[in-house]
């Protein structure tokens, strides 16, 4: 096969985000959420390359919260980047995220 670079980026993002929920502490849940973000170094990659540091992230996602007063939750959330063509090229990405979560309380 073909050897490939590795690169990692920093994200530093704000994403308020939206839940939508049943009654109680348990049940499933819906979320929307977009903020700004700062990527660095500029995401690039064989296919994609964007114009700027900075761009947008938003994501739709469904989950789950269980157990005493919902301490544990499991998600998938849709999540897209772009910069909402304020630069050019604004070629976007998109992907899937898997999230879990347990809160200390």
């Amino acid at each position: 096969g073909r050897a490939t670079d590795l690169a990692w980026i920093t994200q530093l993002s704000v994403v308020p985000v939206l839940q939508w929920s049943g009654p109680g502490d348990t049940g499933w849940y819906v979320e929307l959420g977009i903020g700004p973000a700062w990527m660095n170094p500029i995401y690039r990659s064989e296919n994609t390359s964007f114009s700027s540091n900075f761009q947008f992230r938003d994501h739709l996602g469904i989950g789950r919260r269980w157990g005493h007063r919902g301490r544990h939750s499991v998600g998938l959330r849709f999540v897209h980047f772009s910069n909402a063509s304020f630069e050019t090229p604004n070629p976007g990405v998109n992907f899937f995220a898997l999230r879990y979560s347990l809160r200390f309380r």
